[in-house]
């Protein structure tokens, strides 16, 4: 059956959500994110950072592997957070979890992925403290949060030039008197002969690919065309090509569907990884209290 042909990005809920007609005067990065989609910024964390990040995975990866049984923490803290009074602010960056320890499915999605936001970690030393005594993890979520924090710390100022020329996308994207929702998540992609994942939109506001450990000319990540069409031509797909000091900022399909229709998501994939593992560490920037569970992110291609 042939699919009609669809334009990106999706509309979705957007009650209590502000709408602009138009962003002017915009200076910084922003002028470049909106003319083609992405830009590039300097590291906010360095590349000895990501690699320990990436170590503390893989030990965590195997530790996971020999005992399946903590899966069941991430959906407890969800049940945990859903009782909270301000769930509905957050639950865009509240996703915690970390899936696919046994990676063992053929094809696309071979990989395992650990996330992370500043509630979960608060779920972890309220709630379940006596995970920290296990280095594997103790390390992973400890170096994970940190680099959160720094990310963070490196991106705020950026989302403050929008105050003046575009005061509704800042204040969107800054919550006042409350931590914007954010989220650290690490990646470990395994060899496939496929892509590694779907080509999608993501759900956030704001994107960062911080890192990778492809080679600088051979990135895996690949870029699909803004504005386009569905079905995507997956020929169009370009890779993203950044320095090692360099991370790689464009937007998610929050921001369209709260009303910003000039913040176009930016549809991407991960070629096949050719390498015995990837990893990648992604910071999301979500809008808050916009309910990202209704949202359709997978971009059809041909």
């Amino acid at each position: 059956m042939v699919r009609p042909k669809r334009a990106l990005p999706r509309r979705t809920s957007t009650v209590g959500l502000p709408r602009v007609r138009s962003v002017r005067r915009v200076s910084g990065i922003w002028p470049q994110l909106f003319e083609s989609g992405f830009a590039r910024i300097p590291a906010p964390v360095g590349k000895q950072v990501c690699n320990r990040l990436y170590r503390a995975l893989d030990a965590y990866v195997e530790v996971a592997r020999r005992r399946p049984d903590n899966s069941p923490v991430h959906e407890e803290a969800r049940r945990w957070f859903e009782r909270r009074p301000d769930w509905k602010f957050y639950r865009g960056a509240f996703a915690p979890y970390f899936k696919g320890a046994n990676a063992d499915t053929h094809g696309t999605d071979r990989k395992q992925t650990f996330q992370l936001s500043e509630m979960y970690y608060r779920f972890l030393s309220e709630q379940r403290a006596e995970l920290f005594d296990g280095d594997e993890f103790r390390n992973l979520v400890d170096g994970a949060m940190a680099a959160l924090y720094s990310v963070h710390a490196a991106i705020q100022p950026l989302v403050a030039e929008l105050n003046g020329p575009a005061p509704q996308l800042h204040r969107a994207l800054s919550p006042v008197g409350a931590l914007p929702p954010v989220s650290l998540r690490l990646l470990r992609y395994e060899h496939s002969d496929v892509l590694g994942i779907r080509p999608h939109v993501d759900k956030s506001g704001l994107t960062v690919i911080l890192d990778s450990d492809d080679p600088p000319d051979q990135p895996n990540l690949i870029l699909g065309p803004l504005n386009a069409v569905e079905p995507v031509e997956l020929s169009s797909f370009v890779p993203a090509l950044k320095g090692e000091k360099e991370a790689l900022v464009f937007f998610g399909a929050g921001l369209p569907a709260a009303g910003f229709k000039q913040c176009a998501p930016l549809p991407h994939t991960v070629a096949a990884v050719k390498t015995a593992v990837r990893h990648s560490a992604v910071f999301h920037w979500f809008l808050p209290s916009l309910d990202t569970d209704a949202f359709e992110t997978s971009v059809q291609v041909i």
